[in-house]
């Protein structure tokens, strides 16, 4: 059983701060709108049976900046994790090789994870599950989502690091 959490999310302080109070056996829900999340990505650290919900491709739409690694950062161990209903969306006009949803260097389990009905645009990367460090990464869905405008990210050798993986 999920239970909504009471938070008011009415612009990204609040969206932030619905996402790290999150206990444990809870709903985020995002209404509508356009949260422009700048060049720092949305973080979700250490969750257990959260479910973080947009309202709908194209109705709910995370923004992030040209040098942002990340749309959504996956932090700390997550269990029984589950992000759906929205879009994530890169900057047209990459400097780094962005992930629209990605484990980042202090992801250390991620178990029972399911995206899906999810937009990624304009991202380098996709979706990115890769282990890090000492951790695991078990029994994660990916499904039922759709990507546009994935980017090859020329780095300062020439070469593309990781376009379209997901």
């Amino acid at each position: 059983w999920t239970r909504p959490t009471n938070a008011v999310i009415t612009d990204v302080a609040s969206l932030r701060a619905a996402i790290t109070a999150a206990p444990a056996n809870s709903r985020v829900t995002i209404p509508p709108g356009i949260y422009d999340l700048g060049n720092t990505s949305l973080k979700i650290d250490s969750k257990t049976n959260v479910e973080i919900f947009g309202s709908g491709r194209g109705q709910t739409i995370l923004r992030s900046g040209p040098s942002a690694e990340y749309v959504v950062e996956l932090e700390g161990s997550n269990v029984d994790l589950k992000v759906a209903h929205m879009t994530l969306e890169a900057s047209p006009n990459l400097i780094v090789t962005t992930n629209g949803l990605g484990s980042g260097h202090l992801r250390y389990d991620l178990r029972r994870a399911k995206y899906f009905d999810l937009e990624i645009r304009n991202a380098a990367i996709g979706i990115s599950i890769t282990e890090s460090g000492a951790g695991v990464c078990q029994d994660v869905e990916i499904a039922d989502n759709y990507l546009d405008n994935i980017q090859d990210f020329l780095t300062p050798t020439g070469t593309t690091s990781g376009s379209g993986s997901t």
